[in-house]
């Protein structure tokens, strides 16, 4: 049996797919329709940091309650996202961040992945798509839909 085809995920994508925003109804289509082909979802063990930190930032300025974030983080943690902690990452994002002049590495975790696996990375990060779309055309974005 052929190995199921995999995509990569940021925690943008996983806070649009739960919160709501523009390209919610694209990540929630999406995610539908990989579940229905079997598409494995991936993303580097930073993820649920992100995703903690997004929703912790977002009940201090009482965008959501506590009680919300608390409820979002357990269904991203339900989530069917397989997560890579692995060295070849931290080296790798070391020379994306390095070659696309990012101010960070943590967006570099994401692509180095999507580079290893040989998949699309999605995203909502309108930002990050601008800064490396040309050097990395597996980058998807989830628009303004």
């Amino acid at each position: 049996m052929a190995r199921s085809p995999i995509v990569c995920v940021d925690a943008s994508f996983v806070l649009r797919l739960l919160l709501g925003g523009p390209g919610s109804g694209r990540a929630e289509n999406l995610w539908e329709q990989w579940g229905r082909d079997e598409v494995g979802a991936m993303a580097p063990g930073l993820i649920f940091y992100e995703i903690t930190n997004a929703l912790h930032r977002l009940s201090v300025s009482s965008t959501i309650s506590v009680e919300e974030a608390d409820q979002f983080l357990g269904l991203a943690l339900e989530l069917s996202i397989d997560v890579i902690s692995e060295p070849f990452l931290h080296r790798g994002a070391l020379l994306i961040a390095r070659k696309c002049g990012l101010k960070s590495t943590y967006d570099a975790h994401y692509l180095a992945l999507a580079q290893e696996l040989d998949s699309d990375l999605w995203t909502a990060d309108r930002r990050l798509v601008n800064t490396v779309t040309e050097r990395f055309p597996l980058i998807k974005f989830l628009g303004d839909q």
